[in-house]
């Protein structure tokens, strides 16, 4: 239902990704990670977009250019975690490497990154100078890495 509800109020949308421990595999979701893909890497509306529509399936308690946060009700009364988060083409990989995790996952590969002079954050692999290091891609930014492409359910365990 959210996914079919961004994909028809939304046509401008460039991909949406799930992303979290539903792409880590993980048995059991604690919520629900979503990462959507602008032409302009915001979800407002301005001269070149209309924005994203925000389905209304998820009670949304916060909700601001890049991201928003809230809730999907269900059934037996208890609620699922909804974030969403919306990046340009441009920052897909950093988006998709950060918004998967684990969180053990992707302070190794920051701590590592930062070692060589880096940043990597949810924009991508950058130099010391802001230079971007990547291709947009998340196995671009494990090769510059050094680490090579690690599976999303392997990265459950913090390392390569």
């Amino acid at each position: 239902m959210l996914l079919a509800a961004l994909a028809v109020d939304n046509p401008e949308l460039l991909g949406v990704h799930v992303v979290g421990s539903w792409r880590r595999g993980l048995s059991e979701l604690g919520d629900v990670d979503l990462v959507v893909v602008t032409a302009t890497g915001v979800m407002t509306a301005d001269l070149l977009s209309p924005g994203v529509v925000l389905p209304d399936c998820v009670e949304w308690n916060r909700a601001g250019a890049r991201q928003a946060h809230g809730s999907i009700p269900l059934a037996d009364g208890a609620d699922l975690h909804t974030d969403l988060w919306c990046c340009a083409p441009e920052q897909l990989g950093g988006h998709l490497l950060f918004a998967t995790g684990g969180q053990a996952f992707n302070l190794a590969t920051r701590a590592h990154a930062k070692r060589k002079g880096w940043a990597l954050n949810q924009n991508g692999l950058f130099d010391g100078d802001g230079q971007r290091l990547d291709d947009s891609t998340e196995a671009g930014i494990l090769d510059v890495l050094g680490w090579g492409w690690v599976e999303p359910a392997a990265r459950e365990r913090g390392t390569r």
